[in-house]
């Protein structure tokens, strides 16, 4: 794996005795701006290559403590990790993938189809709500619109499916909170709104 070139990958290994392991394959260059959102100036040489992340300082783990090993175009290494991984970020599918995963030892292929490919429950929008409703009770709703937007998001399930009465509110608190991030140190924690699963 470590000729491995492009495109970019997510390894995931399991053997036998019982190991687990997971490997970022991909030849990513190392720049001396790692910028890697905007387009780069190539007149200057500012934004030459260096050289590529060795293949061993590719994200990597072995038999992680959480006895799992998840992936939803996340960020697979904590913020400390030197390179920019362009593509990758934080995003409501792999915290809510954690969530289940993390929850039970064993799983069957209904399981996984119903739990993880199906699973419909944004934990942004679904914490944010429960947060939201909690301060309502307590300080009242701020105007009769809040109070409606409020008795509707109450019977919820956090399932974001269209059919739901509460999907429309759900999907404006999430790109309202996408924006609102927009322009701050925090922006890269959550990924673009994916497209809503139909029901």
């Amino acid at each position: 794996m470590a000729q491995y070139i492009a495109p970019g990958a997510h390894l995931i290994y399991a053997d036998a005795d019982g190991h687990i392991a997971y490997w970022t394959l991909c030849r990513i260059p190392i720049r001396k701006n790692n910028n890697t959102r905007l387009p780069h100036e190539g007149w200057t040489g500012e934004d030459e290559w260096l050289g590529y992340i060795p293949p061993e300082l590719m994200p990597q783990v072995l038999d992680p403590q959480a006895n799992f090993i998840s992936t939803a175009n996340n960020l697979p290494i904590g913020s400390w990790y030197p390179y920019p991984i362009a593509g990758v970020g934080e995003n409501g599918r792999s915290w809510r993938l954690r969530e289940i995963l993390a929850g039970r030892n064993k799983f069957s292929p209904q399981d996984f189809l119903a739990l993880v490919h199906r699973d419909c429950t944004n934990p942004i929008v679904r914490d944010f709500v429960t947060l939201a409703l909690k301060v309502i009770d307590e300080d009242g709703p701020p105007s009769a619109a809040v109070a409606r937007c409020a008795e509707v998001l109450r019977g919820w399930d956090f399932r974001m499916t269209t059919d739901s009465p509460a999907y429309p509110l759900a999907e404006a608190i999430l790109r309202t909170i996408h924006r609102s991030l927009r322009g701050t140190p925090t922006r890269h924690l959550l990924a673009p709104p994916a497209s809503p699963p139909e029901s």
